[in-house]
């Protein structure tokens, strides 16, 4: 998994939602989230620079 020390601030909308995530842990962060699922549904998964 991830540290949680890598885990920042998290934004949440109705419809989507932002995590920050540590530079470092960002693209494992990506790629497991796009291979999961969170309550049985798949997700759209992205990094913002």
């Amino acid at each position: 998994g991830i540290d949680g020390k890598a885990v920042g601030k998290i934004d949440l909308y109705d419809r989507q939602s932002y995590v920050a995530v540590a530079r470092n842990q960002a693209e494992k962060a990506r790629d497991r989230l796009k291979r999961g699922k969170i309550k049985g549904r798949k997700f759209t998964v992205g990094l913002l620079r």
